[in-house]
């Protein structure tokens, strides 16, 4: 795909890390790597695994349900064995790490602190030109730089612009490129291009709403599906009342490697156990499920959370911090098997063969 000049050097088409993401990766694997070996796993730096950590959405309960499931991992000495962050929705204001995703017409689209754009498709803008306004092909004018917390508040309500419209079109032709976020628009140029490969619900809208990923799938799984991220382990944490599990269909609709569930979990989810592991073969990342209200502490307490109410209680703040610390301590020893065995799938995968189910 070619894009017009004046928008190559902002809008590019790539299913790779970005040079920014592969930067950060290297040195968290560093960190990671050291985490590992107090832990007394032993690691080299082409060991480290692919491990990320999910939030659900779930309005205030997802919110303070991370904030007291990473504290309990940062004293379990197990956060620095993380080397993605990623959220929808409620937990969105704590997923500084890496991914934050929002939703339309059923093309997933997300946000780093590198790039911003749909994954599917596979195009992208720098983050670092969001909020910006620059004018023709040669400028780096720059406006004021938004922190990621910012553009993560203002990202539900984004939208985009494509070349149907006449008054982007006299912006083409007077050689101009416009790039703005305000309060609650994302004028952006993803939608451009008239290939093939950009769905008709993107190409043909004068603009896009972008509604909350956790509407559809309230889960953050597919930035960190297939090749691209390459990911090991998948730690879910359920703070959600939905079946976050609608993102198999996506998974097999785009090809992408997700692990079959276990029957018994099937059987059991309106009554869960408080962790579960569903084991990755080959390319498949195993993922570690963990739902917030469970068999262990009561799962009728999701009636009393609800996700639309008035803003909780300081009593009910800490019930929720208590229990998620609770389901992590719980879950210890089942997250330092999952992460050891990740180690030896990364070592075989480095080793140039396929990993598999350990």
């Amino acid at each position: 795909v070619i894009l017009p000049c004046v928008l190559q050097k902002y809008v590019h088409q790539s299913q790779s890390l970005s040079a920014g993401e592969q930067e950060f990766v290297l040195r968290r694997k560093q960190v990671v790597q050291k985490s590992l070996n107090k832990l007394g796993i032993t690691c080299t730096l082409d060991m480290v695994p692919h491990i990320a950590l999910l939030g659900s959405g779930g309005g205030q309960r997802a919110a303070v349900g991370l904030m007291g499931s990473l504290f309990q991992m940062e004293k379990d000495g197990l956060l620095d064995t993380v080397l993605y962050l990623g959220g929808v929705s409620g937990v969105t204001p704590q997923s500084f790490c890496f991914c934050f995703s929002v939703f339309v017409s059923g093309k997933w689209f997300e946000m780093t602190p590198h790039q911003a754009g749909f994954i599917d498709v596979g195009l992208f803008i720098n983050t670092t030109n969001l909020g910006s306004r620059i004018h023709g092909a040669g400028s780096d004018i720059k406006g004021p730089e938004l922190d990621m917390v910012t553009l993560q508040g203002a990202s539900i309500s984004f939208s985009a612009r494509n070349t149907n419209s006449p008054k982007t079109k006299e912006c083409n032709n007077n050689n101009n490129f416009y790039l703005q976020l305000n309060e609650k628009l994302l004028y952006c140029y993803l939608c451009f291009l008239e290939d093939a490969s950009v769905p008709s619900c993107i190409r043909i809208k004068e603009f896009l709403q972008l509604i909350d990923a956790g509407v559809m799938i309230n889960m953050p799984y597919p930035p960190f599906l297939g090749e691209k991220r390459d990911t090991d382990v998948l730690i879910a944490l359920e703070y959600g009342a939905d079946e976050t599990f609608r993102v198999r269909d996506y998974a097999a609709k785009l090809k992408k490697p997700f692990p079959k569930l276990e029957e018994k979990f099937l059987k059991e989810k309106d009554w869960p156990r408080p962790c579960y592991v569903f084991k990755g073969k080959k390319k498949e990342p195993t993922i570690v499920y963990m739902p917030l209200f469970n068999r262990q502490n009561c799962k009728a307490k999701m009636k009393e959370f609800s996700t639309f109410q008035l803003p909780f209680s300081q009593q009910k703040i800490e019930f929720l911090l208590e229990t998620v610390k609770a389901n992590m301590r719980y879950s210890k020893d089942t997250l330092l098997r999952e992460i050891a065995k990740a180690v030896i799938r990364r070592h075989i995968k480095a080793s140039g063969g396929f990993p598999v189910s350990i």
